[in-house]
């Protein structure tokens, strides 16, 4: 959809914060496959993670960034069409001035359409109330227990299991 993976995220990375690519930082942004030296950096394989542990450290902002939705839709869209290097880099710069560390993660999630939040049901459940999970179960086993087995079932069929079927368009 961008246009952009990893390696060339890194590469727009490292020329945006001006980083020396033989640097550990550098390093880690265009090798983010391999394991890192520190403890946030270990876990490999999660670029957007390894942006967020350099962009943390370089940060503009610290505080939320003042981009609206409409502003980050707009860029996205013109970051879609453009395929120079140059013109990428000069809306990373955009993004860059107005977000935080955090922000720009997601951004980079959003690019490369990784949006892995790491939560189930349970978890969503466990934020709004204990009933939530047990209403579910409850309806769920509700729908089993109304649901007869296949051998009760009054349903007419033509296809049966491991039979065989006539091809389409055949003679009837």
């Amino acid at each position: 959809m961008y246009g952009l993976k990893e390696k060339a995220i890194g590469k727009l990375l490292v020329k945006l914060l001006k980083i020396n690519p033989n640097s550990e930082d550098g390093f880690n942004l265009l090798n983010w496959k391999l394991p890192g030296q520190t403890t946030l950096s270990r876990m490999a394989g999660d670029f957007a993670g390894r942006c967020y542990e350099v962009l943390s450290k370089r940060a503009m902002r610290s505080t939320v960034g003042d981009m609206r939705i409409a502003e980050v839709n707009e860029l996205l869209d013109r970051l879609s069409v453009v395929s120079k290097e140059e013109d990428q880099l000069a809306l990373f710069q955009s993004f860059y001035n107005r977000m935080n560390a955090e922000e720009l993660m997601w951004l980079i999630r959003i690019i490369l359409r990784q949006m892995k939040i790491g939560a189930s049901e349970k978890t969503l459940f466990d934020v709004r109330s204990l009933p939530a999970l047990e209403l579910s179960l409850t309806r769920v086993s509700a729908v089993a227990s109304q649901w007869r087995s296949p051998l009760q079932r009054n349903i007419q069929s033509p296809t049966r299991l491991l039979g065989t079927e006539r091809p389409l368009g055949g003679p009837q």
